[in-house]
């Protein structure tokens, strides 16, 4: 995927110091989305399973089992160039500890409020991710 490639991002929970995370390394994929297709075929092409994908976002997963998750799982997300929230969250989280501390708590009660629901769990993180964009780009302005 090199030449597709504009930026490549550690993001998510573990790109996110001294909180508690899932064995879950996120990795955020800008390119041009002209080459989505390409892009997706080979991502499908060395066993990803496509979670996602419409006109904005495509993602990915790999290390889902049967019996839970393999000893490494990723998630793929697939962006336009641009379109990078996950970076000024993150940025925001590794430099505002107890932000990030709240976070690791609100994703703990989720996670065990709606273990076998993903979709629960994820819902139940947007206005807090949402908020935390929100000053980080404020802080931030156009960092990316």
């Amino acid at each position: 995927m090199g030449n597709y490639i504009i930026r490549i991002s550690h993001i998510g929970s573990t790109s996110i110091a001294n909180i508690k995370t899932k064995p879950i390394i996120d990795i955020l994929i800008e390119i041009n989305f002209d080459n989505k297709n390409i892009i997706k075929e080979i991502l499908l092409n060395n066993n990803y399973i496509l979670m996602n994908d419409n006109v904005n976002k495509i993602s990915f997963n790999k290390g889902y089992t049967i019996n839970g998750y393999a000893n490494k799982v990723f998630h793929i997300h697939i962006k336009k160039y641009g379109d990078c929230d996950e970076l000024y969250f993150r940025d925001y989280l590794n430099e505002n500890h107890l932000k990030a501390k709240e976070y690791e708590k609100l994703k703990l009660e989720l996670f065990n409020k709606y273990k076998p629901n993903r979709d629960l769990y994820t819902d139940g993180k947007k206005d807090f991710i949402n908020e935390i964009v929100n000053l980080a780009k404020q802080k931030y302005k156009d960092r990316y």
